[in-house]
């Protein structure tokens, strides 16, 4: 019965969430999907609960702008993760310019994508900016961890996995 309500839950996000966003039948946006967020600091003036891409006046705004930040979103089970979207604040000139990718099936162990690539983000608030993988991977957790930014962290993504 539980399998069965998974199907049919995948089976919504593939033909109603995934079509309108990507153009793409395979592809699912995890924080669009519902997938937990969590991150390594978080801006206490600012309502950080909701990151998705094109929604105004919210973004992830880390607790302090340095290179130890990190936002992450983890899955039930392990998926197959294509990349990373990101788009700047809303409603302030404030956005990452560039970004590391770690992801985990543990939530002890890291391993950078792309044998640590170093991805470019944004150049303004609005604009998305898609970076794919050279190599996808499976895993449970995706980090996004922000090295170059305008004024200060703060941003909208979504980590994009394959659908069954």
């Amino acid at each position: 019965m539980i399998k069965m309500l998974k199907i049919m839950m995948l089976a919504m996000v593939c033909l109603l969430i995934v079509p309108a966003l990507s153009g793409c039948t395979n592809e699912v946006y995890s924080v669009l999907a519902g997938y937990p967020v969590t991150y390594s600091s978080r801006h206490s003036a600012h309502d950080c609960s909701i990151f998705r891409l094109d929604i105004q006046d919210y973004a992830f705004s880390a607790g302090v702008s340095d290179k130890q930040q990190w936002v992450q979103t983890t899955s039930m089970n392990p998926e197959l993760c294509l990349g990373v979207v990101t788009q700047g604040r809303s409603n302030n000139d404030q956005w990452i310019t560039e970004y590391m990718v770690s992801y985990s099936n543990d939530g002890r162990e890291w391993t950078f994508v792309d044998k640590g690539r170093l991805f470019k983000a944004n150049t303004d608030r609005n604009t998305w900016v898609r970076n794919n993988f050279d190599q996808p991977v499976f895993a449970r957790a995706i980090r996004i961890h922000p090295t170059g930014w305008v004024n200060y962290i703060s941003f909208r993504f979504d980590i994009i996995f394959q659908s069954h």
